[in-house]
């Protein structure tokens, strides 16, 4: 099972990643500039250094949750079943102020997400839902 959620959400999020990128050409430019500056030896300490890199990957997990992560059953008390929606959480206009549903990799950018979100989610990624949170987040 953790193949196939690994390779399945991996999947659709870099197809989303490549269409958010392709809508947005100034972002695609921007992150393309942050890359080719990198040193060719991407190395995890490489890859941290990379913020805007960084912030589109939150934005994207936030804007677009993989297909496979829109939703899940969990069981509340025995035999009571609530979905959550996650798409719909990480879009609140009540969390992520007016443009929640805009693609702005910059709200990520220098902790500015922090400050700027009305309230916070709990979750294992950016105070975002898309991987869940608490005993049964996504490993």
């Amino acid at each position: 099972m953790i193949i196939f959620a690994g390779t399945d959400t991996t999947s659709a999020a870099l197809n989303k990643i490549f269409h958010l990128l392709a809508l947005h050409p100034d972002v695609q430019e921007k992150l393309r500039a942050e890359v080719v500056a990198a040193s060719e030896c991407l190395n995890y300490n490489t890859l941290v250094g990379l913020l805007y890199l960084d912030a589109v990957l939150h934005e994207v997990l936030r804007l677009l949750v993989p297909q496979v992560l829109t939703g899940r059953f969990c069981t509340v008390p025995k035999g009571t079943f609530s979905y959550l929606a996650t798409a719909a959480a990480n879009r609140n206009k009540d969390v992520w102020s007016e443009d929640a549903l805009e693609f702005k990799p910059e709200r990520w950018e220098s902790g500015k997400v922090d400050s700027a979100m009305k309230s916070k989610i709990c979750g294992v990624y950016g105070n975002t839902v898309t991987f869940l949170g608490g005993a049964r987040s996504c490993v």
